[in-house]
């Protein structure tokens, strides 16, 4: 069974975010195998302020292989992926 996320950008600060999605309720070492661990291995990095893992995008074609492998761990949204590439000006 895959963890859902809910995935989201700042096109203010040029961040991605991610955030467990509501119905993805773990046990504590459940979620940091699943979830945790993941976002660190692909260099996320935690902000408390939107109590989400954030990684800083530099160019708009990383998201695609962001998205690579966010999929390849979770259940990613197609609506928010869509949302976030139209912003970017990246078609799917």
């Amino acid at each position: 069974m895959s963890t859902g996320v809910k995935i989201w950008m700042d096109r203010d600060s040029s961040r991605l975010y991610v955030r467990l999605a509501s119905s993805g309720r773990m046990e504590n070492r459940e979620f940091h195998e699943r979830f945790i661990q993941p976002m660190r291995t692909l260099g996320f990095k935690f902000d408390p302020a939107e109590v989400a893992h954030y990684i800083d995008i530099g160019e708009p074609q990383e998201c695609r292989l962001l998205f690579r492998q966010l999929e390849a761990n979770f259940e990613v949204s197609r609506l928010e992926k869509k949302e976030i590439c139209y912003w970017l000006g990246l078609g799917e």
